[in-house]
């Protein structure tokens, strides 16, 4: 079960991802962002408008899980969702959705009682999952990606 400190750790990643994100790319320009400088991999850019969906996505799932009693939750196809026009382009909207959306992760996070984290849902690819894996994966997958561009950005 989650402890309150944990929590506070959860909360505290949440809030730091936006920031670290532009650290790393404020200094790039939109060829840079866009250029694909490893093989088989996404760019800069697709893995912020990626961020954002399925930072999205990984909200809702909490919301739900929360809200509703034993929810059955939609997985996506993330490698798809990043063809769309939308994933190439300008990052702006996708900082500006992660900012406001890290905010509100971090004060539902926060807010809930350390009871609410055994909640389960139905992942259709997971099996059953807790509030808690949710949350707990919402944290780390910033984290990833994070590393993630920082590897892409070292080999340009």
């Amino acid at each position: 079960m989650l402890t309150a400190t944990e929590r506070d750790a959860l909360v505290a990643t949440i809030l730091h991802l936006p920031a670290q994100l532009h650290a790393l790319v404020d200094r790039l320009n939109l060829e840079q962002l866009n250029t694909p400088y490893l093989a088989n991999e996404w760019t800069v850019a697709q893995n912020i408008h990626h961020l954002a969906d399925a930072q999205m996505n990984l909200f809702i799932r909490m919301k739900l899980l929360l809200l509703e009693e034993h929810p059955n939750l939609k997985p996506f196809e993330q490698d798809t969702w990043v063809t769309t026009a939308d994933s190439i382009g300008s990052i702006e909207p996708s900082l500006l959705i992660l900012q406001g959306l890290q905010e509100r992760a971090a004060t539902l996070v926060n807010s809930l009682d350390l009871a609410s984290f055994e909640r389960t849902a139905w992942h259709p690819e997971n099996g059953e999952v807790t509030l808690e894996q949710i949350a707990r994966y919402y944290a780390r997958h910033g984290e990833l990606h994070l590393e993630q561009i920082s590897q892409t950005l070292a080999a340009s």
